[in-house]
């Protein structure tokens, strides 16, 4: 009974730790895909490093190379975080290791001209009836 209780609690942390870490790596991969065109896959990489550390700690975190593809741009970021179990030494399962990737586009940018027309001339003060 204590190892199922043990199990569950260790399951229960485990998928906590990888809802964050999800999150984080969604966050940081839209974070990157707003950079501009020109910055480089390693300020990319220092990027995503520095963001994810704030987000869940650069204790056992393990950011993967960004696989980064252009036109359209394609930044992939795949990260992972080391951690303990509590309750694993019971079963033999002493570290867990949740995972998270991400993967973002950067739109190709269209332009776009709008303009706006004001027709007031004479013509359209005249009335129709009970319209004008």
């Amino acid at each position: 009974m204590l190892m199922l209780g043990g199990a569950a609690i260790d399951y229960g942390f485990a998928t906590r730790l990888e809802a964050k870490l999800q999150v984080s790596t969604d966050s940081t991969a839209l974070l990157l895909c707003q950079t501009p065109m020109t910055t480089s896959t390693a300020d990319l990489n220092t990027l995503a490093q520095t963001t994810l550390n704030g987000a869940m700690g650069a204790t056992n975190l393990v950011v993967d190379p960004l696989t980064v593809t252009s036109n359209p741009r394609q930044i992939t970021l795949s990260a992972h975080k080391l951690s303990t179990t509590f309750f694993g030494k019971l079963t033999g399962t002493t570290r867990i290791n949740p995972g998270a990737t991400s993967q973002c586009a950067t739109p190709i940018p269209k332009t776009f001209e709008i303009a706006l027309v004001l027709d007031n001339t004479g013509s359209m003060a005249e009335s129709s009836g009970t319209q004008s």
